[in-house]
C-alpha cells in the first residue's frame, strides 16, 4: 500500500496580536509538539532550543515587520529529517481583518504508512492538543492530502471534514454521528472522529464518512457558527501544478521563502514577474500565492 502526505490545517478569523503574541503562540507550539514526538524536535531554522525571541527574530528574517492593520506575521519551518521522515509547518498569524484572508496553520508530514504507529488516534489527538491550546483556532483538520481532490464541490468557508477534525464548537449542539465515527468533548470545543482507523484516502469507504459527516453538520446548521468569514477573490493568477509523483519545493523569492509542494497541488500566482520552474522545483519573483483559495504568502 502507498505512503500516506498527511496535512494538519487550522484557521481562524480576525485576532489583534502583535508579533510578540504569535512567536510565544508559535513557540508554544513547538514545544508541546517537540513533547510528543521526536519528530518535532529539531528545526532547521533554530539551533537548539526554540524560545519566543528566536521565533520573533526568525519572523522578523523571513518576512520583516509587517505591523499594519491589514497585514500579518508569517513563519515556516522545516524539521531535521529523522530516518529520512521531514516535516514542514507555515504559520500566518496576526491578521486583525480576515474578511479576505485567515489566520492558517499548516502542518505536512509526507510520506507516512498506512501501518506506522504515527498514523493512530491517539497520536494526532495529541498532535491537535498542541494545536487547540497554543493558537486557539476556529478550527482543525488532519486528513491525507490528496482527500480535497476525491470530494465533491464544497463551501470552502467552512473546514473540509477529514480524518480528525476539532470544531470551536459546544458539544452539546452537536448531532449524533454513526458508527464508526463518533464525537468527543474537547478543549473548548469537540473533537470529530471519522474512524478509528488509520484513514486511508484509497479505501472509498473513508471519503464517504467524512461526507457523510459533512453534510450532516451544514444540515444541523453547525457550520453558521463555525465560519471564518472571506469575501470573493476577484484577481485571476497563474495556475501552477506540480506534476511529478513526488513532494516538490516551491520558492519565493525575495526572501527564501519555501513551501512543500504535494503532487497534483496546485498553487495560483497572482502579480508574478518571473517565474522559474526547474526539475524538482518551482521559483517565483514578486508575487501572491494562493493555495486552496487561501493567500498564503504576499510580498506588499
Amino acid at each position: 500500500m502507498p505512503k500516506e502526505e498527511y496535512l494538519i490545517s487550522a484557521e481562524w478569523s480576525a485576532r489583534q496580536e502583535t508579533l510578540s503574541d504569535c512567536a510565544n503562540d508559535i513557540s508554544n507550539l513547538l514545544a508541546c509538539l517537540k513533547a510528543i514526538d521526536p519528530l518535532f524536535a529539531q528545526w532547521k531554522e533554530f539551533e537548539g532550543a526554540v524560545t519566543p525571541d528566536l521565533v520573533e527574530a526568525l519572523i522578523l528574517k523571513q518576512v520583516g515587520s509587517r505591523e499594519t492593520p491589514n497585514d500579518s506575521y508569517h513563519l515556516s519551518l522545516s524539521s531535521v529529517p529523522v530516518q529520512g521522515f521531514k516535516v514542514f509547518i507555515t504559520v500566518i498569524c496576526g491578521r486583525p481583518n480576515t474578511d479576505r484572508y485567515t489566520n492558517l496553520l499548516l502542518i505536512s508530514m509526507p510520506g507516512l504508512d498506512p501501518d506506522d504507529q504515527l498514523l493512530s488516534i491517539a497520536h494526532f489527538k495529541n498532535i491537535m492538543e498542541c494545536i487547540v491550546t497554543s493558537v486557539r483556532p476556529l478550527w482543525a483538520v488532519a486528513r491525507p492530502d490528496k482527500l480535497r481532490w476525491m470530494k465533491s464541490e464544497r463551501d470552502n468557508r467552512h473546514p473540509e471534514i477529514g480524518w480528525v477534525t476539532y470544531l470551536c464548537v459546544p458539544f452539546q449542539q452537536m448531532p449524533t454521528l454513526t458508527a464508526p465515527s463518533h464525537i468527543e468533548s474537547f478543549a473548548e470545543g469537540v473533537l470529530i472522529i471519522a474512524t478509528n482507523e488509520p484513514f486511508v484516502q484509497l479505501n472509498p469507504e473513508h471519503v464517504v464518512l467524512t461526507e457523510k459527516i459533512d453534510a450532516l453538520l451544514v444540515d444541523a446548521g453547525i457550520f453558521k457558527l463555525n465560519t471564518v468569514e472571506r469575501a470573493p477573490r476577484t484577481e485571476k493568477g497563474i495556475p501552477i501544478t506540480n506534476n511529478y509523483p513526488i513532494q516538490i519545493d516551491f520558492y519565493i523569492e525575495p526572501y527564501g521563502e519555501i513551501y512543500p509542494m504535494p503532487p497534483n497541488a496546485t498553487f495560483e500566482i497572482v502579480n508574478c514577474d518571473e517565474i522559474t520552474i526547474e526539475e524538482g522545483s518551482i521559483t517565483i519573483v514578486g508575487s501572491e500565492v494562493y493555495y486552496n483559495d487561501v493567500r498564503i504568502w504576499h510580498d506588499f
